[in-house]
């Protein structure tokens, strides 16, 4: 419906300004209007996305979201980045590779689904196609620091520093934040 899809695009507005912001207040504004429209793949994304990337107690919601989510059979894109994230914040090398299967091939439009299977590439030492999705989400959010990081991360990893090094001192997100400025 129109409603629905008024709906969807407001929600993913909200979660491409915490993705970029990964402030507290976003994020509860997240949580509010993902509860609100009975979302809970949603909201399950974005607790493990958080979880995993500042190791805090949301892991724990997120778990048991997925954990009903997917006895419901919901096995959607939302309910996959959610489930590589809490893999990966355990270390889980099997829970990780099956959240990789779970993920379609074609992710569409949606970079956080793209940093989430590159993530979960490094982790396998898939490195030539961690590369390909990390450019994908850096390209799609160049000004969101933890896509462009990524990219870093990957190019270092396959051995070109200087590639890695030219990547972030190419972005003006990462070079604005003091983390940023410290690595470079």
């Amino acid at each position: 419906t129109v409603l629905g899809a008024r709906a969807d695009a407001e929600l993913a507005r909200v979660i491409a300004a915490a993705e970029l912001s990964s402030g507290q207040a976003a994020f509860q504004q997240i949580r509010q209007q993902a509860r609100s429209r009975n979302r809970p793949p949603v909201l399950a994304r974005l607790l493990a996305t958080l979880g995993y990337e500042h190791g805090d107690a949301r892991l724990h919601e997120a778990n048991a979201i997925v954990g009903r989510a997917t006895s419901d059979g919901d096995t959607g894109q939302d309910i996959a980045t959610a489930n590589i994230y809490l893999s990966l914040a355990a270390g889980d090398e099997a829970g990780v590779r099956a959240g990789l299967a779970m993920l379609p091939q074609d992710l569409g439009a949606d970079p956080e689904a793209a940093l989430a299977r590159s993530r979960a590439l490094l982790f396998a030492g898939s490195v030539d196609q961690a590369e390909l999705d990390a450019r994908m989400a850096a390209g799609a959010r160049p000004d969101g620091v933890r896509y462009v990081l990524q990219l870093a991360r990957v190019q270092a990893a396959r051995g070109d520093g200087a590639t890695a090094r030219a990547t972030l001192l190419a972005s003006p997100a990462v070079v604005q934040t003091a983390a940023g400025r410290l690595a470079l």
